[in-house]
């Protein structure tokens, strides 16, 4: 689980043009994350392919930091998992 400080709004600059956002801050490697609730809240298309983030217009480059990969995971029986936890369990 990645450890939370707290959140706070922030006033941030793209495309030149400051927009307010509620941002949380974590205990992560890179200095920060735009989330899908940023992309939502702010109308913005993502190429993965072009590795762009297109906004009101404009094409900003993407950068990616860590290691990239999304992963099935099948178990034998329906668990429910609280949110903001974590557990163990055998497949």
């Amino acid at each position: 689980m990645i450890e939370t400080f707290g959140q706070a709004e922030f006033k941030i600059s793209l495309t030149g043009v400051r927009r307010r956002h509620m941002f949380v801050a974590a205990g992560i490697r890179p200095d920060g994350i735009l989330g899908l609730d940023f992309f939502r809240q702010h109308k913005c298309d993502i190429s993965i392919t072009q590795c762009k983030l297109k906004m009101q217009g404009l094409k900003l480059p993407c950068y990616f930091a860590g290691s990239v990969g999304c992963h099935r995971i099948t178990l034998a029986e329906n668990i429910i998992v609280p949110a903001e936890r974590e557990i163990i369990t055998r497949g």
